[in-house]
């Protein structure tokens, strides 16, 4: 439940004492409060808690459980003004990625995933955003062991058997921020400007964060210069925690990562691992901004957080790596592609969506919140200019740090910049759920334009003020579109013209006249961003029954000189997409377009597009049976322990592909042994990619067994959702499993990801037993259990509405 407001937290005083033999602590805190409206009851969240003793200013008050997060104390009279609330109570280590749980490396690791409402496992407290307060913290535990919190230690005892560590205050923050951290570690230690800066590790892991350090230096000063607000705190922390169920944490001064998330070596690691750390670092840093010390008041805000993260994150690289747009065409990959999607079905959200449960808040954590929020930020960003942006940010992180905020008071500072129009603007795109389809005709030098919702197999009179932004056979020009219907008159009939380059907009473009876009694609006269944008706008447009799929076939002819990793690799998820769910062998969809991809399997490996075309080649030859690739691939195999993971990343698939019981013993053992945390998602991708039953079923059984991390089965279900062969066993063995499964249900970042890849798996009579069985076991994700059941009706319209093409195709 919501807290009252009429009591909120100051300051808590918080003395743990962890036994990380028996995975259980003891604990004691004072709040100080601040009851503003004399009251007799006092409300705070705590669960999976025991407490023994609440007092109140040093008298003992009773208290009960209301719902099972909710404290309910009785001061049996009324009290006014400031107070301090004592709490004695006891908690366990838990085993499911949140709250204060255990991870695995050489030694235990205690480490904290408190975001959005897991403080309240660890602490009973005002588990909100809006009660920020400051935190002194004090650790006893066994001197062997390190402690790590968000600011620096102030004191250490160390005796005979135990060390007591108090920490610095901390400044107003939020309690999804607290961290926690215990464990024997390694550190790379650095300074920026006067503060330290370390990569903690797992023993022997520390010298794989180097890159990272030097990365999180360079953003860090983009960033004080980009806000012009110096990083807050006296230190920072960067943490690789062996088991950790999302991509990062951005804990104030104590930011946790996945180690592949953060760990990067030179010759070891891939091109692909390099900008995966430089995004998530990039990502985590700006939240030490937005987020930390200016916070969403409530999580219906939450894109305030990730949505601005998300973008600066690419931004930072953009401008920082100066390597060909690398961070926008990343995001597009990463966040624009299934944010699209997402955003075109009945059970999509706002951006600012309301929440109130446990449940509701969690899922918003998707590409909603992420992907789509962080494209119209890039999108206003691009209409205002640079400096315009710019300073509404600034004026927004200086009026409210060490606050909260509202997406009210955000728009009002793009107004003060940009006018009323351009509050308009981003006000309809944040409140509104959906997006607009552009349809555009071209006749006699006018560009006639018309606007509506694009949503699955139905048509939405709604408009947006929508930036167009217009490449006209060259010349750019940037444009606003907020009629039902309008047009853009010429002064001379171009060679080509698109209305949405670099992928800026977000919104798609439904062309008529195909060959004014085809000859910018065919002659590449048009970014690679522009082009991915325009394959994927018509691959959307076929899923949700707005064209045939013969007119994307269409289109896909004038990519056969294509050259860029970004476009080919949509062009390979739509071609693989299309195989998998039509239940057509791989080879008779790839065999159309071998040329497209053969000309790159061997290419030199020396940066992320050349190492992409390179696989993609590798994977499409593989389903054609290429005796070279398949023979290069088992070879390269046989000496894997000397392959860097550029290698490894192209030939893993090709293994699995082909590979048999041999192969399989093999990758698995690699995975087992294996100290890398890149590799082991390689090698888990290659063993969810072998075509036998037996094999996948006993790679499914290792993860229940615990052979297979927690943090990992997102990777492992959604690689064996798309194995055509096996596939059909997985519902089954779900069934079968289902009481294992649901003992780790409230790790729900990890089973969202696996409930998904039974739907993305399925389509057809089979999806409505899947949705019942799932709502009656996993009662908890009912609302995406729906959701993603819907997906499945949307492929199997797709099926139904499009096998007279396919069949035209083959």
């Amino acid at each position: 439940m919501r807290l009252p407001k009429d009591v909120k937290p100051t300051k808590y005083y918080i003395k743990l004492d962890v036994d990380i033999n028996n995975l259980e602590y003891r604990g004691e805190e004072i709040i100080d409060i601040d009851i503003n409206k004399p009251t007799n009851k006092i409300y705070l969240h705590s669960r999976d808690i025991k407490i023994e003793l609440i007092k109140l200013d040093n008298k003992r008050v009773s208290f009960r459980n209301i719902d099972n997060e909710t404290i309910e104390i009785n001061l049996y009279n009324k009290y006014y003004g400031k107070k301090k609330l004592y709490i004695k109570f006891k908690g366990k280590v838990r085993n499911d990625l949140i709250g204060f749980y255990l991870s695995k490396g050489k030694d235990k690791i205690l480490t904290t995933q408190f975001e959005p409402t897991y403080a309240r496992y660890f602490i009973p407290c005002f588990d909100e955003p809006e009660f920020k307060a400051e935190f002194e913290l004090e650790v006893k535990v066994d001197k062997d062991y390190d402690v790590i919190s968000n600011t620096e230690i102030e004191n250490e005892e160390t005796n005979e058997d135990y060390k007591i560590v108090k920490f610095k205050k901390t400044p107003p923050m939020s309690t999804y921020l607290l961290y926690l951290g215990i464990g024997k570690f390694d550190y790379l230690e650095d300074k920026y400007e006067n503060k330290k800066i370390r990569i903690v590790t797992d023993i022997g892991k520390s010298e794989d964060g180097e890159n990272a350090l030097d990365w999180a230096k360079k953003v860090l000063k983009y960033y004080e210069n980009y806000s012009s607000i110096e990083y807050p705190l006296e230190k920072l922390d960067l943490i690789a925690v062996p088991d950790f169920a999302a991509g990062a944490m951005e804990n104030w001064g104590a930011i946790t990562f996945r180690e592949s998330a953060l760990l990067y070596k030179e010759d070891y690691y891939s091109y692909g691992q390099r900008l995966r750390i430089y995004e998530v670092i990039a990502h985590e840093l700006w939240h030490q901004w937005s987020g930390n010390l200016v916070t969403m008041k409530w999580w219906d805000d939450l894109w305030l957080n990730e949505s601005f993260a998300t973008y600066m994150a690419y931004k930072a690289m953009d401008e920082l790596l100066n390597e060909d747009n690398i961070g926008s065409n990343y995001m597009y990959t990463s966040n624009t592609y299934e944010a699209k999607f997402e955003d075109s079905t009945i059970y999509t959200h706002p951006i600012n969506v309301k929440v109130e449960k446990e449940e509701e808040i969690e899922s918003i954590f998707d590409s909603i919140s992420y992907g789509k929020g962080g494209n119209v930020l890039r999108m206003i960003d691009n209409y205002l200019g640079y400096d315009k942006f710019r300073v509404a940010i600034i004026n927004y992180l200086h009026k409210y740090k060490y606050s909260n905020a509202s997406s009210s008071d955000l728009f009002k500072e793009f107004e003060l910049i940009g006018g009323k129009y351009i509050r308009e603007m981003i006000e309809k795109f944040v409140n509104s759920p959906g997006y607009p389809i552009i349809n555009v005709h071209y006749n006699n030098l006018v560009i006639h334009l018309s606007q509506s919702r694009f949503l699955y197999n139905k048509k939405e009179n709604k408009k947006w003020t929508v930036p167009l932004f217009l490449d006209i056979e060259g010349e750019k020009m940037n444009t606003l579109f907020n009629k039902s219907k309008g047009k853009i008159i010429l002064k001379r009939d171009p060679r080509y013209f698109i209305i949405n380059r670099d992928a800026i907009g977000f919104y798609v473009s439904n062309y008529e006249n195909l060959e004014y876009i085809g000859n910018a694609i065919k002659e590449k006269k048009i970014s690679p961003l522009s082009r991915a944008v325009i394959l994927h706008d018509y691959y959307l447009l076929a899923l949700m029954n707005k064209i045939k799929l013969k007119k994307l076939f269409e289109l896909i002819e004038y990519y056969r000189n294509e050259d860029n990793w970004l476009v080919l690799s949509i062009l390979y998820t739509i071609l693989y997409d299309i195989s998998f769910y039509f239940n057509i062998e791989e080879k008779k969809i790839f065999e159309h377009y071998i040329d497209i991809f053969k000309n790159y399997y061997n290419i030199e490996i020396k940066d992320y597009n050349s190492l992409m075309l390179k696989r993609l080649a590798y994977k499409t030859l593989g389903f054609l049976n290429d005796y070279n690739i398949i023979k290069d691939s088992f070879n390269k195999f046989k000496e894997w322990e000397k392959l860097n993971n550029n290698d490894k990343q192209v030939i893993s698939d090709i293994i699995g592909l082909h590979g048999g019981t041999n192969e399989y013993m093999r990758m698995y053992n690699l995975y087992s042994k294996s100290q890398n945390p890149e590799e082991r998602i390689i090698l888990l991708r290659g063993l969810s990619n072998f075509r036998r039953t037996s094999i996948i079923v006993d790679l499914l059984d290792k993860a229940i067994d615990n052979y297979i991390k927690l943090q990992d089965w997102r990777t492992l279900f959604v690689s064996i959702s798309k194995n055509p062969e096996v596939v059909y066993v997985l519902y089954q063995w779900f069934k079968d499993n289902i009481n294992e499964i649901k003992k780790y249900e409230k790790a729900y970042l990890v089973m969202r990801d696996v409930i998904r890849s039974l739907f993305e798996a399925y389509t057809g009579n089979i999806v409505k037993d899947i949705k019942q069985f799932l709502i009656k076991n996993l009662p908890k994700y009912k609302n995406d259990i729906i959701k993603f059941s819907h997906y499945s009706e949307i492929y199997t319209n797709f099926i139904s509405k499009n096998k007279e093409d396919i069949e035209d195709l083959l």
